[in-house]
């Protein structure tokens, strides 16, 4: 009878004192309280994960700049598709001037010859992204007129 009520009475302290939170404790494992805080961690933690994804995903925005495609008037093959034209010339030295200018203000430029015999003066080539991204920049040079245009040429 003895170890009945031995036994009964540990059994009644494991019962009211043995919640959960007691057993893990003594086991050295997390309490829920512990759990419940490294959930939330862990959901933030994913949030912000996720957001930097998205972001990076997002394609970067390109300005609206204006676009003129003049790829059947141009005679010769050039290496980028886009320029931002900054000057069309029919007498060739003024081109040149036109580009030793531009590279004076810290641009490479690139001489455009047209089939009507005029040369183009064209800075930051590239694709349409480069050209227009760099354009509000090139605008406000002092070589640039106000009347620049991004230049398709394929």
């Amino acid at each position: 009878m003895r170890r009945f009520i031995a036994v009964s009475a540990l059994l009644a302290v494991v019962f009211c004192v043995g919640g959960c939170d007691f057993v893990r404790k003594v086991a050295g494992r997390p309490t829920s309280a512990e759990i419940q805080a490294m959930k939330i961690e862990t959901e933030q933690r994913d949030t912000v994960v996720e957001e930097i994804i998205l972001e990076s995903l997002v394609p970067e925005e390109i300005p609206d700049v204006p676009v003129r495609d003049w790829s059947n008037l141009v005679s010769a093959g050039l290496p980028c598709g886009y320029y931002i034209l900054v000057g069309v010339f029919s007498n060739a030295t003024n081109a040149s001037n036109q580009a030793a200018y531009a590279r004076h203000c810290g641009y490479e430029p690139t001489l455009i010859p047209f089939t009507n015999g005029n040369t183009g003066v064209g800075v930051c080539g590239g694709d349409y992204a480069a050209a227009a991204s760099c354009f509000e920049a090139v605008k406000s040079q002092p070589f640039c007129p106000k009347d620049a245009f991004v230049l398709k040429i394929r």
